[in-house]
Formats: C-alpha cells, structure tokens, sequence
C-alpha cells in the first residue's frame, strides 16, 4: 500500500509540474487541452465542496451558514423566494419554463415579503417568469455573488 502511495504522490508532483511550467510559459491553451474540460468541471466541483456549508433556514426566512459560525446570507425577499424555489426542486428548472412554477414562486415570495403587498409580489413574479426578461438571470447572479459555494 505504501508503494503504491509513493506512486501516487510521484504522479501527482509530475502533474504539479507539468502544469505549473505549461502555466509558466503561456500555454493554459495546452493545459485546458490536456485536462479536458469535463473534468475540469469535476475539478471545480470537487474544489467547491471544500468551501460549502450547512444551510439553516430559520422560520422567519433568515438563511445562516452554520459552518461559518451561523453567518447570516443577507439577501432580499425575492431573492430568498428564488433560491427557495431551486432548493425545493433540486432536479433543476429551465429558466424558459419558470412559469409552470408560478405559484410555487409566489407562495415564497409572499412568505419571504411580508411588508410588499400582493400586487407587487405578482408583479415581481411575472416578470420572473416570462422568457423574454432577464430578471430570472439578474435574480441568479445576485444570489451567486452572495451565498458562498455557489458557482459563480
């Protein structure tokens, strides 16, 4: 087993190597070429987790990392509802068809804006829902710059 630990680590300190001079000189071009760029997304993935926290929702809709020692995420309501949303169907949701979610976006979005009356909700989720507005867009990247471990 030792053995083979020691081959390992050899490998991985040619690839250190390796990558660091094909860096060096320029060359990611070559780099990108010889890892792939399916596993680089592995690679990225994997690297991400290292990052990632527990998630507490808290009945008034506070979300706290609690690996970060209940670090408070500090986003807006519909930005809460969004996140909301994708979490509850982790199987995804193509943006062009966010409207057959409607309702499930509203019921967070009232949940999460308590102050905001129903008109503006409804409003705020339209928009969220037609294909031709970027809102949807705008709401996700807000909501990667702010939770951390999330691809960016």
């Amino acid at each position: 087993m030792d053995n083979n630990n020691e081959q390992l680590d050899k490998i991985v300190g040619d690839i250190r190597r390796m990558a660091s001079y094909l860096h060096g000189i320029g060359r990611n071009d070559l780099l990108l070429n010889a890892i792939g760029v399916p596993l680089l997304e592995e690679l990225r993935i994997e690297a991400a987790r290292g990052n990632l926290s527990r998630l507490h929702i808290t009945a008034d809709y506070r979300f706290l990392l609690t690996d970060y020692g209940n670090r408070e995420v500090e986003l807006s309501p519909i930005h809460k509802a969004v996140y909301l949303l994708f979490l509850n169907n982790p199987e995804g949701i193509e943006f062009k068809r966010l409207a057959d979610y409607r309702d499930e976006l509203t019921g967070y979005y009232m949940r999460t804006a308590t102050r905001l009356d129903k008109d503006k909700i409804l409003e705020t989720v339209d928009r969220l829902a037609n294909p031709a507005d970027n809102a949807i867009n705008e709401k996700c990247s807000r909501i990667k710059k702010c939770v951390p471990g999330i691809d960016g």
